[in-house]
């Protein structure tokens, strides 16, 4: 037989009395109004600055985020690979290798 397991979510009876909801993201913060305005995926009421302010700041907002969360993906790649390739790029190239004597890209993270 199986079990069925229900989810309840309490709602504070400070907030059923007062009509405004509180962020997920920060439990002790209201959620912005600006928020209840676009659906979004993955949206759990974090703006803690309220640096959106309205809903065209928050749509490029999004957008930033997303374009460097892209690059971000593409660098974690992209250092490990200029790693494994530069040897044989270079002497393609006829260059001399990028990579320092222990086989690693220069980096301040090195």
């Amino acid at each position: 037989m199986r079990s069925i397991t229900l989810l309840v979510l309490a709602v504070p009876f400070s907030e059923a009395l007062s009509g405004s909801k509180m962020s997920v993201a920060i439990p002790f913060l209201e959620r912005p109004k600006v928020l209840d305005q676009v659906s979004l995926a993955g949206d759990v009421g974090f703006d803690p600055l309220n640096l959106a302010g309205n809903v065209d700041n928050l749509l490029s907002m999004r957008e930033a985020e997303i374009k460097h969360a892209r690059l971000a993906m593409l660098a974690a790649a992209g250092w490990p690979l200029s790693e494994l390739l530069d040897r044989k790029i270079a002497s393609a190239l006829n260059l001399a290798p990028a990579l320092d004597a222990a086989d690693r890209a220069l980096s301040l993270l090195n």
